[in-house]
This record gives C-alpha cells, structure tokens and sequence, in this order.
C-alpha cells in the first residue's frame, strides 16, 4: 500500500513524464545539436578508395578445440608410455655360445650354396633358350 501511494504521488508530481535530474542530462546533449563546423573546414576523401566488406568476426569453436587438445594429451601419453615400456626391455642375447655360432654359420652356408645351386641351374636353362632362339632366327631366315 505505501509503495502504491509512494508512485502515486510521483506521477502527480510528473504528469508530463519528466524528472528533472534527467531534464539537465538531455538539455546538455541539446546544447551538441547546435554546434556548426566552421566554414573553411573541408574534409578531403581519398579517391578510388578500394571498399571491402567487413566480414563477420571468426568464432573459435571450443569444443572441437577440446577435441584436438585432447588428442594431443592422448597421443602424447601413449608415446611417453611406450617409451618406458620399450627402455625397460634389455637386449636379447642372440648367441649364447660358440657352438651356436658356428651352426648358424653353417645354416647361412648351406642356403647360399643352395641359392647359387639354383643360379647356375637358371644359367643352364638360359642358354638353352639362347640357343633356340638363334635357331628360330636361322629357320625364319632361311625361309
């Protein structure tokens, strides 16, 4: 009831919409309205001014930024870890003994003499064509 009356009295007091604490704010922004510039100002506009359209500001994205953060970290601590699981492994020792070594020795051996076995045979097999293909030659010529 008291803020009622309270506005009451206010808007009887301002019937025409006014408050004079605000009055002096818009009478001050009148007083701008009625400055002229001087006569011998001329503002002097560059010519062929190439215009661009303003575009709209870029937004960052955030959550797809904080995917990409998130890989990173992801990635980065998969690479940390196995980094220490790969350090923590010592190396194997291939051959134990001297007797070890002599038999894979022979092992590589016997597969080289293999391989060269079967070079040579392929030796053989190309000289036999060679050879029919200088006789096809004569019979063609001889027709």
């Amino acid at each position: 009831m008291e803020e009622e009356t309270a506005i009451r009295q206010w808007y009887q007091h301002h019937a025409d919409g006014t408050e004079p604490e605000l009055e002096k704010y818009f009478n001050t922004l009148t007083d701008f309205s009625e400055i002229v510039p001087n006569q011998d100002f001329k503002v002097k506009l560059p010519e062929n001014t190439p215009v661009r359209r303003i575009s709209k500001a870029s937004v960052i994205n955030f959550s797809n930024l904080q995917r990409v953060v998130a890989a990173l970290i992801m990635v980065f601590g998969l690479s940390v870890v196995w980094q220490m699981q790969t350090a923590d492994k010592e190396p194997e020792e291939v051959a134990v003994s001297k007797l070890e070594i002599e038999q894979s020795y022979e092992e590589a051996k016997a597969a080289l003499l293999l391989i060269a076995a079967k070079l040579n045979k392929g030796k053989n097999t190309v000289s036999e064509l060679n050879r029919f293909s200088l006789t096809t030659e004569r019979v063609k010529n001889k027709k």
